[in-house]
């Protein structure tokens, strides 16, 4: 059965393709645009596990999150280390109005002398609101903790000075989830998880609060943003390593953290002081303290989403504006004025308006019902907010393309002239393109009148279905019966019947349709005459001889029959030199084969003298192990009383003369230590070889 889709329109663009998607599934999908996903977890037993990845992580460290608790019980957000038995590694968590942040030193068990802690006692709720923390410690004598960019101060418990993550690998990192003597589970949403082997400084730390990580930042360990689909289970960092699984059904959700692809700050904003952003030759926001008033804002951030909206409910997006502005402020209560300008190049009068929305999981967009001129003034704006250029809805134009196109193995689609500067899903610009897979595209552009457009249709490349003819190795002649479904057939040779016998060997095609598709079916197969026959190599690989003393069982190669000589057809066992006939089938041909199978001594004998003289007197003077054998590995060495190597060697023909560093070693006893191997035998020797001058 196939999905036929009408096409339809809608003012707003991308809540359009949210739509769509959500059409066909009610899983959240993977979105990478602003915050994109969050993971919700449910405070029981949910959690993301890492693995054992992060024993060799030392101080400093940095750990930064976006988290939003329903809880005000203990609530962890990272733990580099699991252990039920001491503190290890570092972890940092959060309650109603704490944060805490701490490391293990692997001792003492659960005691304040293994661990060194840092906590903050908060004048305000973190519950049931989405905030940025951070913990960055540089040493036991120097932690700080950081709430919306804020150094909020703490105290200090606890008397570790090092950190000692657990070697094993029960020792498991883990995202909401702290093991101590009981389990902890984070019970709310994260966001934004970024991990550094450094101790970033207090700009660095806002730089890089309201942005996505800069993963060219090689102090950057690891960086989960969680937007994977709700139906991918592995959670991975930035570079593809650091990979999570789920655990006990976390879940997807949009994400409504103030995150964009890049942001700018200033702590304080005051009367004097504005903050601004803006896309050359397009548009330009600026942040500042409400008109008429002396408050101070503690810290303010303006990011910029480098995409359109992930949905844009009401709204229609001029097809120019491809981004779109988020203002986060530090607390709840802060207010805040927005100027928002559109800039010469693109300002035209009476034709666009300002919308806004709380965040990324608002279902709408709201215009403000005045229009540029070229710029609007809003005060009153409070803690966080995002903003986006609309269009008046009369410049919405027709639909421009069918609802569906089909056909055979591939669709190659133009748009209509009139379709100009088009823009489709996956980046590409072009007007024609090849489409190989069967999807649902929506396609922005603008018209001759310079009007943003948009429009969506369906591709259904058609697949014939049928069961190819396999390749056959055959004895006399080969049956062969075609796919019952088929019709119109054509063989090679004119011939249109479904079943046909073959007594040559040889490649073989034949062309019919698939009914259910109407698609042509090309189908390419050989036959071969079977020549059986094996040799000793398929039977018992690669040798007949065998070292005296060993006994070997021999078994006959997958798919033929073998006989041996006490008429067993499964394994037949050799302990001594001799021949055996055999007979064997494999396909259609009988051999009957001769096999000698011969037992040989397998030892290479190695005379390793138990001393030398090396005084000049010419007799005696060197020392190597003698030997007519030929080695594939050979390795002498030689180490005083102390255990110092004085030689090392795997040249067989090299000696040792008694010196060590080019001075004569005085005599004594010396350990030496030979390994080898031949074809037929390898070992390990070790003795006592006295030096006498």
């Amino acid at each position: 059965m196939y999905l036929w889709v009408k096409l339809f329109r809608i003012r707003p663009l991308l809540c359009f393709l949210f739509t769509l998607i959500m059409g066909f599934s009610v899983a959240q999908p993977a979105n990478n645009i602003g915050a994109g996903n969050s993971i919700d977890f449910d405070g029981t037993n949910q959690r993301i596990e890492l693995g054992p990845v992060m024993n060799d992580l030392n101080l400093p460290v940095t750990v930064m999150a976006w988290v939003k608790t329903n809880s005000a019980l203990y609530n962890p957000i990272f733990s580099s280390s699991r252990e039920q038995s001491a503190y290890h590694g570092f972890w940092f968590q959060m309650g109603s109005n704490q944060i805490t942040v701490a490391f293990g030193d692997g001792t003492g068990g659960f005691t304040p002398s293994a661990r060194r802690s840092k906590r903050a006692n908060l004048s305000f709720s973190l519950v049931g609101e989405w905030h940025h923390v951070c913990a960055v410690i540089q040493n036991s004598g120097n932690i700080s903790l950081y709430v919306n960019g804020i150094d909020v101060g703490g105290n200090y418990s606890g008397t570790a000075t090092s950190m000692l993550n657990n070697s094993t690998a029960s020792g498991t990192a883990n995202i909401g989830y702290h093991k101590r003597s009981t389990d902890e589970y984070f019970d709310g949403e994260i966001d934004e998880v970024k991990v550094y082997k450094t101790a970033l400084s207090v700009t660095d730390v806002r730089r890089q609060m309201c942005r996505k990580a800069d993963t060219a930042n090689p102090n950057l360990v690891a960086y989960w943003n969680f937007n994977e689909s709700a139906v991918d289970n592995l959670i991975a960092s930035h570079n593809g390593s650091y990979i999570g699984v789920r655990a006990n059904g976390a879940t997807t959700l949009l994400s409504a953290a103030a995150v964009g692809d890049t942001s700018v700050f200033i702590y304080p904003l005051t009367t004097n002081t504005a903050l601004n952003d803006g896309v050359a030759n397009l548009d330009l926001i600026t942040a500042g303290v409400n008109t008429g008033t002396s408050a101070t804002i503690p810290g303010t951030h303006i990011y910029r989403v480098n995409e359109r909206p992930f949905n844009a409910d009401s709204v229609q997006i001029p097809a120019q504006v491809n981004h779109y502005y988020g203002v986060f402020t530090t607390a709840l209560g802060d207010n805040f004025s927005i100027d928002y300008t559109l800039l010469p190049n693109f300002y035209q009068p009476n034709r666009y308006l300002l919308a806004r929305r709380a965040n990324a999981t608002s279902t709408r967009w709201f215009e403000w019902p005045n229009f540029f001129s070229p710029a609007i003034t809003q005060n009153g704006r409070v803690h966080h907010e995002e903003y986006i250029i609309s269009e008046e809805a009369t410049c919405v134009g027709p639909s421009q393309l069918p609802p569906l196109l089909s056909a055979c193995d591939s669709i190659q689609f133009t748009l209509p002239a009139s379709f100009i500067n088009p823009f489709w899903p996956d980046g590409s610009t072009a007007q024609s393109r090849t489409f190989y897979q069967t999807g649902t595209y929506i396609i922005i552009g603008t018209d001759a009148s310079g009007c943003a457009i948009s429009d969506t249709i369906t591709l259904q490349v058609l697949r014939p279905a049928f069961n190819p003819v396999p390749d056959e190795v055959f004895c006399d002649s080969a049956d062969i019966n075609l796919d019952p479904l088929l019709t119109n057939i054509q063989w090679f040779d004119g011939q249109s019947a479904s079943s046909r016998r073959f007594f040559s060997a040889g490649t073989y095609w034949y062309q019919a349709v698939d009914p259910s598709s109407g698609c042509l079916v090309q189908d390419t197969f050989q036959l071969a005459l079977d020549n059986g026959g094996v040799v000793w190599d398929d039977l018992f690989g690669e040798t007949d001889r065998f070292c005296r003393g060993d006994t070997v069982r021999l078994f006959p190669p997958a798919g033929a029959q073998v006989i041996w000589p006490n008429n067993s057809d499964s394994s037949f066992v050799v302990s001594r030199s001799g021949d055996l006939n055999v007979s064997v089938r494999v396909g259609c041909v009988d051999t009957n084969l001769t096999l000698s199978v011969l037992f040989t001594d397998c030892d290479c004998f190695v005379h390793i003298p138990n001393a030398f003289t090396p005084n000049g007197d010419g007799l005696n003077e060197r020392f190597r192990p003698l030997s007519e054998c030929e080695f594939n590995i050979y390795h002498l060495r030689i180490f005083n009383r102390w255990g110092i190597l004085v030689f090392d060697s795997q040249d067989p023909s090299e000696a040792w003369d008694g010196t060590f560093a080019g001075e004569a070693v005085q005599q004594g006893s010396f350990v030496y230590h030979l390994s080898y191997s031949s074809d037929l035998t390898a070992r390990t020797v070790t003795g006592i070889v006295n030096l006498l001058r």
